[in-house]
């Protein structure tokens, strides 16, 4: 059964600055950018034991076409970013 996946504040700040950056290049990247995201989100909260482990308890999902890692933790109810930011670029 799918798990909800709980937004922060600070992960929505990390997603809207992501998509402003793209904006500015191009407004069509925002809409593939938050395409991406959405599906990501979806695929996460249905399977999100299927990703790989960052640390311990902090799990993410490398986006394919952009550079971007989502981060989150995997709770019993729930599937929430860590208390740091979610949306990190790959270094």
């Amino acid at each position: 059964m799918p798990r909800p996946v709980r937004l922060t504040p600070e992960a929505v700040a990390d997603v809207d600055r992501a998509l402003a950056y793209y904006a500015a290049i191009r407004v069509e990247l925002l809409f593939e950018l938050q395409d991406e995201l959405d599906e990501y989100v979806a695929i996460v909260g249905d399977r999100p034991l299927s990703f790989q482990k960052h640390t311990t308890e902090v799990r993410r999902a490398f986006l394919e076409k952009f550079p971007y890692g989502v981060f989150f933790i995997v709770e019993p109810t729930e599937v929430a970013p860590p208390s740091s930011s979610s949306l990190r670029a790959n270094q």
